[in-house]
């Protein structure tokens, strides 16, 4: 059986088995089917599904994914204003377009009344008032 895998949602890969056998793509006039070196025009994907038994598995195009990263690391929230910090040497952001708040992107050992505590994206100033190792992409017990 021939299996179409989307790409897009105007272009489909045709497989059998695990081998590419054609495409499909959206054109002014329809549908175009390019299979083993022939191609077919159809005006609707329905009447190339009926004439030709292909079935279309998974038709919806998953939305990508939206990273919530701050050059690498990673943070909680929208990001606005993402920044590199020569200074203190840390990825920072806002999370409001017109914030005036700081938060810097990554894990974080943060030492808080004399305790180790794993923040991710904390405000900067609590790391300028506190000793801290990071950031860190991942939380990792071997930092501690």
């Amino acid at each position: 059986m021939i299996k179409a895998r989307p790409v897009s949602n105007k272009f489909w890969i045709l497989k059998e088995g695990n081998v590419k056998i054609g495409e499909v793509n959206t054109t002014q006039n329809g549908y175009s089917l390019k299979i083993k070196g022939k191609q077919t025009v159809f005006q609707t994907l329905e009447n190339l599904k009926i004439k030709t038994g292909i079935d279309f598995v998974n038709n919806e195009i998953p939305e990508p994914k939206k990273e919530n990263l701050v050059y690498g690391y990673p943070v909680s929230g929208e990001i606005y204003n993402p920044m590199w910090n020569i200074k203190t040497q840390l990825p920072l952001y806002n999370k409001k377009e017109d914030s005036k708040s700081w938060f810097a992107a990554g894990y974080y050992l943060v030492n808080i009344k004399n305790k180790w505590k794993t923040i991710l994206s904390p405000k900067l100033i609590i790391l300028e008032r506190n000793n801290f190792k990071g950031p860190y992409k991942t939380i990792s017990h071997d930092t501690y």
